[in-house]
């Protein structure tokens, strides 16, 4: 697994940082599989590049197929 820095993820995505939190926030993304917090309450995330970018596609998907 490739774990990355919220800002290099939404860089990634071409997505605001805000944008990739309100994702996370609203169920979209997994914790554990998406993305990680450190070993603290106030860490930052780490996410996984992969499992976030093949969520996006899945979610695009199912957006465009209704």
């Amino acid at each position: 697994m490739h774990w990355i820095s919220t800002a290099e993820m939404a860089e990634e995505l071409h997505m605001c940082t805000k944008s990739l939190q309100r994702l996370r926030l609203e169920g979209y993304l997994l914790p554990g599989r998406e993305f990680i917090r450190g070993h603290g309450r106030r860490s930052p995330l780490l996410w996984n590049k992969n499992a976030v970018i093949q969520a996006m596609r899945c979610r695009t998907a199912s957006i465009e197929s209704h």
